[in-house]
């Protein structure tokens, strides 16, 4: 990255040249700058002011410059702009440093470092991380956003975990996960809108060790591309046996293989995903409630508005930022891993199981600055260590054990508050779809998923006319509930009563 001036910006990629004009947006909920292109033979230029964290609008940009000129490949110049982007954040944080700090650079590190050492030290380690992720810009989530992240940075540690998130279309997913990769260093985030069927055996044999993956739309993936992400995440490495020609034209066979070591984040609308897909992954279940919403809608005119501390919020994401930089790699030992369980009715229990034993391992990882090491280096898990990853868990065992995927629960209990506010024991499509400001497409696959699952059962009425339908009254999620929670319960009491060395 090149600096003409203060409001020129030059950058030299592989199919041209770039010029940022104007000055850099400090607000981190956007980055919408004004772009000049100049190809490589200079006979074209293209101006366009495109928000660079919105994917279509870079796609629509780079499909503009790929019409203008043969020879250049889309790969490319999304490669130019992922760069240009890299380019772009560090130079903000500099301005950043320098504008908003007013501190030298070696001060202002010293107190950076003094500042995370503090928070890596802190006995209350995860709440600070909880308060930091708020300022970041996560508003509310309080049950998934921390889990989240952790998921995001097991990949600093041996054993990386994946989470898919499930939610209707606008609850928040997209911005989730923009401020959950801005929290990481940029140059272990990929973030992935496509995936063609073949992309991942093409990577070099580094390129996905020790990354973060964040896939915007798990729906854009086709079948090929999720199996050898499935393959990825299980096995840690994909092979592809392809042809070629040798110098004398004969065709020869040869094996390539890439190694991966990372954490995933994906999202998507889907009620029912494919469960190769799922058990690999921690569901997530955002907040869709009215209370969300108020919050969500609050913070965005207090942002319209010029309400909200971009400095503030930039400040905590550096510090996020930081903070991962600190884990180092380390083996963690849990001597209370043969006394946790899960509920006898968890589905695909083995991958459930070490999910969670692999959340308490990560939980100790966070916390490695503070813990205690065997003779052989190893980090030991603390029982706080096992009572915090339990909470965070449980959410997650719900959902597991739940017949109904989380979008269909949340629908079902707005449903049966509704009749019993409504003081009714039957109810119509028309009716549902009126009170609760749904599409008809919507209800109905809802409404179809609980007769499948006989939640509900129509009482009256035809195709043409409609249907009339009724609750079955043997539906046990709130025993259920209860019942996870005690056993869990029992678990942390038996963990605090083991005399094991910590």
């Amino acid at each position: 990255m090149h600096q003409i001036h203060e409001l020129n910006l030059s950058y030299r990629g592989e199919c041209g040249n770039f010029h940022i004009l104007g000055e850099i947006p400090v607000n981190l909920s956007h980055f919408r700058v004004t772009i000049l292109f100049l190809e490589r033979s200079e006979n074209n230029r293209y101006r366009a002011k495109i928000d660079l964290y919105e994917n279509k609008e870079i796609e629509r940009f780079c499909y503009e410059i790929l019409e203008s000129e043969y020879g250049l490949d889309f790969q490319t110049i999304r490669n130019d702009f992922r760069l240009l982007i890299e380019q772009l954040e560090n130079h903000r944080n500099k301005l950043f440093q320098k504008t908003v700090r007013k501190r030298s650079k070696s001060s202002l590190e010293k107190k950076e470092k003094d500042e995370i050492n503090t928070i890596l030290l802190s006995p209350h380690l995860l709440k600070e991380l909880d308060v930091l992720l708020e300022n970041a810009g996560i508003i509310g989530e309080n049950a998934n956003r921390l889990l989240l992240f952790l998921v995001a940075v097991s990949y600093r540690s041996p054993f990386p975990l994946h989470a898919i998130i499930q939610s209707a279309s606008g609850a928040g997913k997209s911005h989730l996960l923009k401020v959950l990769s801005q929290c990481l260093p940029s140059n272990d985030v990929i973030s992935i809108t496509r995936m063609t069927g073949k992309s991942l055996y093409y990577y070099n044999n580094q390129e996905l060790i020790n990354k973060s993956i964040f896939i915007q739309d798990l729906d854009g993936l086709k079948d090929e591309a999720l199996f050898s992400f499935r393959e990825l995440q299980s096995e840690k490495s994909v092979s592809i046996s392809s042809t070629y020609k040798d110098r004398l034209g004969n065709f020869c066979s040869k094996v390539r293989t890439v190694e991966a070591h990372f954490s995933s984040i994906a999202s998507t609308t889907k009620t029912t995903i494919y469960q190769d897909n799922l058990n690999r992954s921690i569901p997530i279940q955002l907040d869709e409630s009215q209370e969300q919403s108020r919050r969500i809608i609050e913070y965005q005119n207090k942002q319209i508005a010029g309400e909200i501390n971009a400095e503030k919020q930039l400040f905590a994401i550096m510090q996020l930022q930081h903070l991962v930089k600190q884990l180092n790699h380390v083996n963690v030992i849990n001597s209370f891993a043969p006394h946790i369980h899960l509920p006898e009715n968890t589905h695909y229990s083995r991958r459930t199981n070490l999910q969670l034993q692999h959340l308490i391992l990560l939980i100790t990882f966070i916390h490695q600055h503070q813990r205690n090491k065997d003779k052989h280096g190893n980090l030991i898990v603390n029982r706080v260590d096992v009572e915090a990853a339990i909470e965070l868990f449980i959410p997650v065992i719900e959902l597991k054990i739940d017949d109904l995927d989380g979008q269909t629960r949340l629908f079902y209990e707005k449903l049966k508050t509704l009749l019993i506010n409504q003081n009714k024991t039957s109810f119509s499509q028309a009716e549902i779809r009126k009170s609760m400001n749904l599409s008809k497409t919507q209800t109905f696959r809802f409404i179809q998923k609980l007769i499948n699952y006989e939640y509900i059962f129509i009482i009256s009425g035809t195709a043409n006319k409609g249907f009339v339908y009724q609750l079955n009254s043997e539906d046990n999620y709130n025993s259920q509930h209860r019942a996870i929670k005690t056993h869990f319960a029992k678990i942390i009491e038996n963990v605090k009563a083991l005399d094991l060395p910590l």
